[in-house]
């Protein structure tokens, strides 16, 4: 007997690995990369650079999705699996170190204002660029637009981001995580972890 707690057209999940940051199917595979929030805090110290952010996330999709042509997996069915999908997870690491440049409390309704906002732009830019992504190098094998674009998630995305995915696709099943970076933070000026 397993218990399924998640279906969609392409997978099905079972469980989560050990850490959970990343709920993936038998089988799958995901490399992680994270945005140091401390390099996106804009110059007066009010909020975002969302105009750096827009200019770093599509060369982060970009390197992540070709670190899946030269990863090598120990078993075939994992291969199989980051072939089929080009599963990517870019997330955020110094958030809390940022808050505290910007002079909010963390867990305040500003912070929570400023989170929201950002990981609203994260998504959607992030989205946007895997679909710029698929008109230059082809969507992941299993994409079926119809299907992809029905999923409760997608909905969530903008109005542009569907668009954009409707009419060149998606290079990568799915793109955003938020995973521990307890090391990576240390090597990057040892700002908060995950």
């Amino acid at each position: 007997f397993r218990r399924v707690l998640f279906r969609s057209y392409c997978e099905e999940i079972t469980a989560t690995n050990p850490c959970g940051e990343q709920v993936l199917p038998i089988n799958g595979a995901c490399l992680l990369g994270s945005l140091n929030l401390t390099k996106f805090v804009n110059e007066e110290l009010t909020g975002w650079d969302y105009e750096a952010l827009k200019k770093v996330i599509p060369v982060a999709v970009r390197l992540m999705d070709n670190v899946n042509d030269v990863t090598r997996l120990p078993l075939p069915e994992q291969e199989k699996q980051i072939k089929l999908k080009r599963r990517i997870g870019l997330g955020y690491m110094g958030y809390a170190s940022a808050l505290l440049m910007l002079r909010v409390r963390y867990g305040s309704k500003k912070a929570i204002k400023l989170t929201e906002e950002l990981c609203e732009f994260v998504v959607n830019c992030t989205y946007q660029a895997s679909s710029n992504l698929a008109q230059e190098k082809g969507s992941f094998p299993a994409f079926e637009k119809e299907k992809y674009l029905a999923g409760e998630f997608i909905k969530t995305l903008s109005q542009k981001t569907r668009d954009k995915i409707a009419k060149k696709g998606l290079r990568n099943s799915h793109l955003t995580s938020i995973q521990p970076t307890g090391q990576s933070s240390i090597y990057a000026n040892n700002v908060s972890g995950g």
